[in-house]
């Protein structure tokens, strides 16, 4: 419904729309760019109003993505990657 409203109104007015935000939180190795921290917001607006906001949290160490955090609400999804190499 909301996307359909949308289509009708947005060439005077875009009521729906999103917001990424970024952060790099720390990197313990500059030179390798290994450890390093990231934190990311993803928010979606409907005028005004936030209806839904998602966080995110990111861990990357010498051999890639390790692990990962997605909050939701009060829905916490905690991911681990294990390599078996």
């Amino acid at each position: 419904m909301v996307g359909f409203l949308q289509d009708f109104v947005s060439p005077f007015w875009l009521f729906t729309r999103s917001e990424y935000k970024l952060k790099y939180l720390e990197m313990g190795d500059e030179l390798m760019q290994s450890d390093i921290r990231l934190a990311s917001t993803a928010s979606v607006y409907i005028g005004n109003h936030q209806v839904k906001k998602l966080e995110f949290e990111l861990f990357v160490g010498t051999h890639g993505l390790e692990h990962f955090v997605i909050h939701d609400n009060r829905l916490l999804t905690d991911v681990i990657l294990v390599n078996n190499k």
